[in-house]
Order: C-alpha cells, then structure tokens, then sequence
C-alpha cells in the first residue's frame, strides 16, 4: 500500500509538470511560421536582440512575475524532549521565462523556445 501511494503522488507530480511544459511549448510554437512583427505586438520590444551562428536574427523576451508562497507552520520536539516551533511564513518568489524565437531573413519566425529560471 505504501509504495502505491508514493507512486500515485510521483506520477502526478510528473503529470502536472508535464502540462506546464505542453502550455509553454504550445505558447511559443503558435509564432511559427508568424512574422517578427507579430513578436512585438504580443510582447512589445524584445529583452535581447542576437545573431547566430547562421547570421540569423533571435529574439529574447523576458517575462517576470512574482508570487506569495505560504507555508504552514511546524513543531517538532527533539531529542531532549524540547518542543520547537516555526511559525507560519509568506515568501516572495520571482520567475523569469524567457521566451527565444529565431527570425529567418524574411522576417519570419523559424524557431521557438522557451526556458524558465
């Protein structure tokens, strides 16, 4: 029974990683094919402007947000047999995505990916 419940947990986990992965593959994806003029409208002007190797133009727009993260207070006793508490807490998290589209010479989108920090 135990190990089924660890299973279960592992798997889901994996699962909802996965549908942030599929969201944000499918997010740049969409740009495909678009022109580079689409880029800035969506984004507005990009964080880096680059050259490949092949001479070809890549775009960076970075995306930041930032969110509270609660966590619940414990208490523990240890070994000597004293009760310890952490209160409860709120953090603040920043992200960073940056979201990278390779422009061919005609202005068009030829790839796109995205990374998160």
């Amino acid at each position: 029974m135990k190990y089924s419940i660890v299973t279960v947990l592992l798997f889901s986990t994996l699962a909802l990683a996965a549908c942030g992965i599929s969201y944000r593959n499918r997010e740049v994806k969409r740009f495909i094919g678009r022109s580079q003029a689409d880029l800035y409208t969506e984004y507005g002007r990009p964080w880096s402007v680059a050259t490949d190797s092949k001479g070809q133009k890549v775009l960076t727009f970075e995306i930041r947000w930032t969110e509270d993260v609660r966590t619940e207070g414990e208490s523990w006793t240890d070994s000597s047999g004293v009760t310890h508490h952490n209160p409860p807490s709120v953090r603040r998290e920043t992200h960073v995505e940056h979201r990278i589209f390779t422009i061919d010479p005609n202005g068009r989108v030829i790839k796109a990916r995205w990374r998160l920090w």
